[in-house]
């Protein structure tokens, strides 16, 4: 959906998590890159980081992952 509402603006955030597939010989290798921005709302940011320790935590053990720092 194309934001031209002001209204849609203004409940949206920037995505965090980018999804690359690189191909390497003849399989292919999934990357995830997870960059969070500065979220502030009064009272919400305990909420907001809660959710993303959940994400990461659930990608960190749904598979064959491994963290890149």
């Amino acid at each position: 959906m194309q934001a031209n509402d002001s209204e849609i603006k203004s409940g949206r955030h920037p995505k965090s998590y980018f999804l690359g597939v690189h191909k390497e010989g003849n399989q292919y290798r999934g990357q995830i890159l997870y960059l969070p921005f500065h979220f502030y709302e009064p009272g919400k940011e305990d909420d907001y980081l809660k959710a993303y320790d959940d994400m990461n935590s659930f990608l960190m053990n749904s598979g064959k992952m491994q963290e890149v720092q």
